[in-house]
């Protein structure tokens, strides 16, 4: 049974004719506002953080007022650098000239992406640049989060067809949220800057953000900084008129708090055949998720455990297989080739660190960053 997510629904735009004019207050910049430079487009989104290094200012790619299709919200110093980069002098990278998908009205979970075709394992689906990329720890005035005037100034400088398909998104919170905040909390995705010291990032990605949620999902999202582009590629054969589900929540993790996470974040329960099993299956499948969960930190620090094995990795890459967990098998399969190098097992490393390419090139595509 497909899980009844609702990011994805659909609802008419209640927007007001979407041009940036004096006429139009639902698409202008705030009386806080300031215009730092015309080229490149930066404007202060509220003077009265003076020159705080933490003050907030909108970046318009292009840089022609009310007709860009990307705007930054950063701080200044990440703005400008933003603003220099060379790939805004090429054009985005093409997507799929016969995309392998058509977004369809479900019954019960607004649009759905659906494979129109065959798509085998490592296919790309769908490329896209983002419309809005925001720190997640952007600095608001509550006067202007509450009430949406921040979120309107940003995006009056998008072009009315960049703001129209935004605003034509879910809102998954409700009269409890900021309509363009709560559609933007919705449908966002991580994004990497380059050189941006950690600092974690948001995108919203009109296409992408379409595709419902499953525990086992057979598409991966990779933001490939090289070409900023949102992807989706296959992780597994995909048959005609299979959905194509992505994930929203950590999925190293038994079901309760599989479903608790999504329930706070997107409202909904999830019904993903995973979370459908019988009751002695799901237990099964809890243990393994758990049992993969325990190892997520010592993947990240890199520490290798006195009591880690070559068994037991190749253990854990069965249950990652056997949960659907492709883009966690190819993070153990990493682990393990440091383990197999650290135990002086040559071959076993090498087995992996093939294994390991492999994996990226079909979760990421063949230029991944993390292939070289």
């Amino acid at each position: 049974m497909a899980s009844p997510c609702y990011r994805c629904l659909s609802h008419p735009n209640s927007a007001e004719k979407p041009l940036v004019s004096e006429e139009n207050s639902n698409w202008k910049l705030s009386d806080t506002c300031r215009t730092h430079s015309q080229n490149p487009l930066i404007i202060e989104a509220d003077y009265r953080h003076g020159q705080a290094a933490e003050a907030s200012h909108f970046l318009y790619v292009p840089h022609t007022p009310g007709n860009a299709s990307i705007v930054f919200l950063d701080h200044l110093h990440n703005i400008q650098r933003i603003s220099t980069w060379d790939i805004w002098k090429q054009p985005p990278p093409p997507a799929p000239q016969n995309p392998p998908y058509v977004l369809e009205q479900s019954a019960n979970k607004g649009i759905k992406m659906v494979a129109r075709r065959s798509i085998a394992i490592g296919e790309l689906i769908a490329l896209e640049r983002p419309l809005v990329v925001s720190r997640v720890d952007a600095a608001i005035a509550e006067d202007q989060s509450t009430t949406g005037i921040f979120y309107r100034a940003a995006l009056s400088g998008l072009s009315p067809a960049a703001r129209d398909t935004i605003m034509s998104l879910h809102n998954c919170f409700g009269p409890e949220q900021e309509p363009i905040l709560g559609t933007l909390l919705t449908n966002y995705q991580p994004v990497t800057i380059p050189d941006a010291s950690g600092t974690e990032y948001s995108g919203l990605f009109p296409i992408l953000c379409r595709a419902n949620h499953d525990c086992s999902p057979n598409a991966n999202f990779f933001f490939n900084s090289r070409s900023f582009t949102g992807q989706f590629h296959a992780v597994r054969d995909i048959a005609k008129d299979e959905e194509i589900t992505a994930m929203y929540s950590e999925l190293a993790a038994p079901r309760h708090q599989r479903r608790a996470e999504l329930q706070e974040h997107y409202k909904f329960l999830c019904e993903c055949s995973t979370c459908s099993l019988l009751p002695n299956l799901v237990e099964q499948s809890d243990i393994r998720r758990k049992a993969i969960a325990e190892l997520i930190p010592l993947m990240h620090s890199g520490i290798y455990a006195d009591d880690m094995s070559v068994a037991r990795i190749e253990e854990l890459l069965g249950w990652a297989t056997d949960e659907g967990l492709y883009a966690l098998y190819a993070e153990i399969l990493v682990y393990g080739f440091g383990l197999a190098a650290n135990l002086g097992v040559p071959d076993q490393a090498g087995k992996w660190s093939q294994m390991v390419a492999e994996a990226f090139k079909i979760l990421d595509g063949a230029d991944s960053p993390r292939l070289n």
